[in-house]
C-alpha cells in the first residue's frame, strides 16, 4: 500500500532540496527528515536528491514529480474541505500571483487579515505572468491580482478598485 503521508515532506524536499530546511519546515528533527527521504527513496524506487558538494540535485523522477505534485496535494486537500469553510480551522497554502503595482496596496490588508481570520493558513506570491491565468483555471493559483480589461469566461472577477494617475512637479517647473 501507498504512503500517502509521504507526500507533504516529498513536496518539502523537492522544493528546498535541503533536508535541514525541509525538517523545519514541517516542523520535525532533521534526522526525522532523513528517514523520511529514505522511506521515499524505497517508495519510488528512485534516489530522487542526489547530493552534489554542498547541494542535492533532483533527478529526473524527481523533476517530473515536482511538477504533480502540487495539484495533486491541493486535489487532496480539497477531499477535506467541508461544505462551509472555517477559515480558523484551515490550513492551506494560498498562492497568488500580483504584478508589481499591486503587490505593495493588496498584500499588507490581505496578510494581516489572513492572520486574524485564518491563522493557520499562508500565502506564497510570484509575480504575475500572462500564461499563468491556464494555472489559475487549472486551480494551480488561487488568485490573481492584475489590470484586465476582460475576465476569461471560465474565470470569475470583480473589479476591487480604479486608479487616478496624474503627473507631479514643483510649483514652478516649466512644464506646469
Amino acid at each position: 500500500m501507498n504512503n500517502y503521508k509521504l507526500l507533504p515532506a516529498l513536496d518539502s524536499l523537492l522544493t528546498t532540496r535541503n533536508l535541514t530546511d525541509s525538517a523545519r519546515a514541517l516542523n520535525v528533527t532533521q534526522s526525522s527528515m532523513s528517514k523520511t527521504l529514505g522511506q521515499i527513496r524505497e517508495a519510488f524506487q528512485d534516489p530522487i536528491l542526489i547530493r552534489e558538494g554542498n547541494q542535492y540535485l533532483l533527478t529526473e523522477r524527481a523533476k517530473s514529480l515536482k511538477q504533480q505534485l502540487p495539484q495533486l496535494l491541493r486535489q487532496i486537500d480539497s477531499l477535506y474541505l467541508s461544505a462551509e469553510f472555517d477559515p480558523t480551522q484551515c490550513q492551506r497554502q494560498f498562492s497568488l500571483a500580483l504584478t508589481p503595482f499591486f503587490a505593495p496596496e493588496i498584500l499588507p490588508l490581505l496578510c494581516e487579515k489572513l492572520e486574524e481570520q485564518t491563522p493557520n493558513a499562508n500565502i506564497s506570491c510570484v509575480l504575475w505572468q500572462e500564461e499563468q491565468l491556464k494555472e489559475l483555471a487549472a486551480q494551480e493559483i488561487d488568485l490573481v491580482a492584475v489590470t484586465a480589461e476582460e475576465i476569461p469566461e471560465n474565470l470569475y472577477g470583480k473589479e476591487i478598485g480604479q486608479d487616478h494617475y496624474v503627473i507631479v512637479c514643483r510649483d514652478q517647473h516649466p512644464f506646469r
